[in-house]
């Protein structure tokens, strides 16, 4: 394990006092939540001195106090104004100093001993950075869908963005089909990190609260899929600029041949901006957008 850190050491261009691995995991009065999971990743860790696990706590939670974890020396604790859950991932993704991140959410548990040693030597087995890591969460998505994963850096960098913003944001099957899209899922079974949500598991620790009760009204009200639905252009976009940071073409649907056939043919005529703009128009668009340009031009003459 530790010509494994050495290596990745080498190969990283790391913050002053930055760690290998930045757990990102806001929590909402659930304290003790929070500590079964906390207690779990120090149990389990081969290295506790490469983990920081960041936590965002909302200016109204009461119940929380970070005076009561100080035991707990690998977090950090941040509160703020009571903001959507993929704002506050955003924003603890900012604090990080991880080359790899995981999205965690506070009903986790870690029940397999030197998860990290896994992790990291995974990412070093592969020959690029971009690739999405999971494990077993023991739900009834287990193996299916991604409902925590592990990015190196390099996949939000290269984005602007940790996970899609947005309200009852469905960042988790985003960032899985844009993996799935670029064929860059990788799916550890033996890793074992419980997810103890009440929608996906059956354990008897699964803890039903307040939070639950409102994160449950909150989809019925929102109903984030429809809105999930509407940004497909917004994922195209993303598996094209991660294709361009691997250096492979993205991958061809048939719902973007006419767009992937006219950058083959005109790359060179055509400038980087607009072959990237060009790459995420359907079929239907881009045949929309070659019609105004025709009567555009016959306006002008």
């Amino acid at each position: 394990m530790d010509s494994l850190v050495h290596k990745a050491v080498e190969n990283e261009k790391f913050l002053e006092n930055a760690k290998t691995f930045s757990i990102i995991c806001p929590s909402r009065k659930r304290p003790e939540s929070l500590k079964r999971l906390l207690d779990s990743i120090r149990n389990t860790a081969n290295n506790l001195n490469t983990v920081e696990v960041l936590v965002y706590l909302d200016d109204d939670d009461d119940v929380t106090n970070p005076s009561d974890f100080s035991s707990y020396n690998f977090v950090k604790f941040y509160r703020g104004a009571r903001v959507w859950m993929s704002l506050a991932q955003n924003f603890l993704y900012s604090k990080s100093t991880g080359s790899i991140l995981m999205a965690c959410a506070d009903d986790f548990v870690f029940r397999t001993e030197n998860w990290d040693s896994l992790v990291l030597q995974t990412f070093l087995s592969k020959k690029d950075k971009f690739w999405l890591i999971y494990g077993n969460d023991l739900g009834k998505h287990a193996g299916k869908i991604s409902t925590h994963f592990f990015l190196h850096r390099d996949w939000p960098t290269t984005l602007g963005y940790w996970v899609n913003p947005g309200r009852n944001s469905l960042w988790d099957l985003w960032v899985y089909e844009i993996a799935t899209d670029l064929n860059r899922v990788y799916y550890l079974k033996d890793l074992i990190l419980e997810h103890l949500n009440f929608r996906q598991s059956t354990s008897t620790e699964v803890i039903v609260d307040e939070t639950t009760i409102e994160i449950t009204d909150s989809h019925t009200s929102f109903r984030p899929r429809e809105t999930y639905k509407l940004l497909e252009r917004e994922r195209r976009i993303d598996v094209i600029m991660i294709s361009d940071a691997i250096g492979v073409s993205a991958p061809l649907k048939s719902k973007y041949f006419l767009s992937a056939a006219l950058c083959r043919l005109a790359s060179s005529k055509i400038d980087e901006l607009s072959l990237k703009r060009i790459k995420t128009l359907t079929n239907f668009e881009l045949i929309k957008l070659a019609i105004s340009r025709v009567i555009t031009l016959r306006f002008w003459s």
